[in-house]
């Protein structure tokens, strides 16, 4: 489960969109080794391309606009140990999840490690933004989604910043937002993912 979401500020009030999945208006194409999705809203025209290289994988995103003013949150869903342990209990594997949190010169890099073994092994995440700093962070599915989820269908985490705090619970869900950005002709940015089989020192 993860997503990108377009968010465009006028005023005092902020606009939030999936650029993902079926709540989104995007349109999907697929060819042999990336997956190309594209749309407009508001007057602005997006198009992400996921592309996977061995061991990470890249969200290119564009943006052609007229100044409006955005930013763009990415939130992903964490299980980094095979599907079926996954599976068997999602809750127990992920206060297994460990994070933590560094700045760089692009803003916020997020890296995960899961501290109980996978057999011989300790899978481990990095994730990040090029081309434009992350601004802000969380790390837990409660900080983002927040417990009024279940009756708005809508991630309270949207509303404003994310909190910038490093939460281990029972349900690792990461994301990183983007500084804003006018939109003068044409902006790309790539969110990372890079994974590693075995991290054997804790983060």
């Amino acid at each position: 489960m993860n997503n990108i979401y377009l968010r465009i500020y006028k005023n005092d009030s902020v606009s939030s969109y999936p650029l993902l999945g079926i709540k989104s208006n995007s349109r999907m194409f697929r060819s042999k080794h990336k997956i190309k999705i594209e749309g407009t809203v508001e007057g602005i025209c997006y198009e992400v391309v996921f592309r996977p290289i061995k061991q990470a994988w890249f969200w290119d995103v564009t943006l052609k606009g007229n100044s409006e003013t955005v930013d763009l949150v990415y939130g992903q869903d964490l299980g980094l140990v095979l599907a079926q342990s996954v599976y068997a209990n999602e809750f127990y594997i992920s206060q297994y999840l460990g994070h933590e949190v560094f700045f760089s010169e692009n803003g916020y890099v997020i890296c995960s490690r899961q501290n109980m073994p996978a057999g011989e092994n300790f899978p481990y995440l990095q994730q990040g933004v090029l081309g434009v700093k992350a601004g802000h962070y969380s790390t837990d599915a409660l900080q983002f989604f927040g417990l009024e989820y279940k009756t708005t269908d809508f991630p309270a985490a949207l509303s404003g910043n994310l909190p910038d705090r490093t939460l281990q619970y029972e349900c690792a869900f990461t994301a990183l937002q983007t500084e804003k950005m006018i939109l003068k002709n044409e902006k790309r940015l790539s969110f990372y993912a890079l994974y590693k089989k075995n991290h054997p020192q804790a983060v």
